[in-house]
């Protein structure tokens, strides 16, 4: 499995929790960029089938091409947005709406706006000084891993969103399956196959807790609560596909809402 990932900073005061303005605020500028409808209106609109917003924003679906990579209380805005499938072809267009967002809409509630951001990709400045760079060379990178380790920690950076029972799974609760599910899942969404699990790592370390958080849904013209589990497992027990899984959440993210950031996962090889 290929992806993309484009790395955002900037110098403009964020909030503990940035993934939703983000989120936003990318959309709105993507919308701006690739929009072809005179009405500006998703519903019914003769383009959405085609249309890079329309997919990212507006289609339904329990998966999506595109996640956030962020840290909580950051202190500034920066980011990391990761593309997968066919989107990835199409990355000039959210690059476009990036410098968008910064220089024309602005960020947060009070709209800030700043020239002196950088966009970044696999070590390259793409994005630097108020322009974009010639002849950078933006490649897909391989979800790979050559490394093996029997004893691993596990962070949860952001929250942790999995559902099971109906519910959203406590620090009590949460085990290494259920991630090792979820990131499977995705796996097998992007045609990677369907993964066969061995063995369960065991839990010998567990400092876990819940943390809430919020965003303001615009659909819902209402405030919603996306809390989950941050903290760290210690790991042991762990076999290859185990390993391999959790390897992956860090490029995919884990759990539900990625696409606000949420799910971020570090992975420690302890051995």
């Amino acid at each position: 499995m290929e992806y993309l990932r484009f790395d955002v900073k900037s110098d403009i005061p964020a909030p503990m929790f940035v993934g939703s303005s983000v989120r936003g605020a990318l959309g709105a500028a993507l919308k701006s960029v690739v929009c072809v409808n005179p009405a500006y209106e998703c519903e019914g609109c003769f383009g959405a089938q085609g249309c890079l917003y329309y997919d990212l924003y507006e289609r339904r679906s329990p998966y999506h091409d595109y996640r956030l990579d962020i840290e909580l209380s950051p202190g500034t805005y920066r980011f990391g947005l990761v593309l997968f499938g066919q989107v990835m072809e199409r990355y000039p267009y959210i690059l476009s709406a990036i410098e968008k967002m910064f220089v024309k809409k602005g960020l947060g509630a009070r709209r800030q706006k700043s020239e002196n951001f950088e966009i970044w990709c696999d070590g390259e400045a793409v994005y630097r000084d108020g322009d974009f760079a010639r002849n950078v060379q933006i490649k897909p990178k391989s979800l790979q891993n050559d490394r093996f380790c029997p004893s691993v920690r596990v962070r949860y950076v952001t929250p942790l969103r999995i559902k099971k029972g109906g519910r959203i799974t406590g620090p009590e609760d949460i085990e290494p399956k259920d991630v090792m599910v979820s990131v499977a899942k995705k796996l097998e969404h992007f045609g990677e196959g369907r993964v066969e699990f061995g063995s369960v790592p065991r839990v010998v370390e567990r400092k876990l807790r819940f943390l809430d958080l919020q965003r303001y849904s615009n659909r819902q013209r209402t405030k919603m609560k996306i809390g989950g589990v941050v903290g760290e497992m210690v790991l042991e027990g762990v076999d290859e596909t185990a390993y391999r899984l959790f390897r992956a959440a860090e490029v995919l993210g884990a759990g539900k809402l990625g696409t606000f950031g949420l799910g971020k996962v570090v992975v420690e090889d302890l051995v």
